[in-house]
């Protein structure tokens, strides 16, 4: 679809974006933990005339926090434990708009690691850290994070509640997309 010409404008597309009811689910090779539907398709809910491109964007993008949401609340379900602050790293992890909007959704902080795209290294560093005693435990090792940026939630709960129950209902109907009956689905 090529709706932009470098990730590096995801942030600026997706702060164009005008308020519009859009729901995209990213379920583009269907869905993995914690839906579990390989049938499942990417699907986009609530386009009307005056959908933009970046409405588009921002929609996907908004997708993807839910879908962390949605695991980080699986795991908190099976664990018993709650996720109180997120820490990210990786290639999407660049982006502001992903991580306020996580942490809005998920109604807690999110900080992106320093050097983020060094964090394997850097675990593999700990590692041996602790083995060889410069760290005493791995919990001391952690404690030598450095936070490049930290993301605090601004979205209200009842803003939260009404977008996480939009967000369920867009899941649910694209579940089982692919079996539908004479839906023929080349992917």
């Amino acid at each position: 679809m090529q709706m932009l010409g470098s990730a590096k404008q995801l942030d600026e597309v997706c702060r164009t974006a005008k308020p519009s009811g859009l729901i995209v689910v990213p379920a583009l090779a269907g869905f993995a933990s914690p839906h579990w539907d390989a049938a499942a398709r990417g699907t986009a809910f609530g386009m009307h005339r005056h959908t933009s491109q970046a409405d588009f964007v921002e929609a996907t993008v908004t997708g993807v926090a839910h879908t962390v949401v949605d695991l980080l609340d699986a795991i908190s379900e099976v664990s018993g434990t709650t996720t109180t602050t997120l820490a990210v790293d990786g290639g999407l992890s660049q982006s502001d708009y992903l991580q306020q909007m996580t942490a809005d959704l998920l109604g807690v902080p999110v900080e992106r690691t320093q050097n983020a795209g060094y964090v394997t290294a850097i675990g593999g560093a700990w590692i041996a850290g602790i083995s060889r005693g410069v760290w005493a435990s791995k919990e001391d090792a952690a404690a030598s994070r450095a936070i490049e940026a930290r993301f605090e939630p601004t979205m209200s709960d009842a803003e939260r509640s009404s977008r996480r129950d939009a967000w369920k209902d867009a899941v649910e109907r694209s579940l089982n997309w692919r079996i539908r009956k004479g839906l023929h689905d080349e992917a």
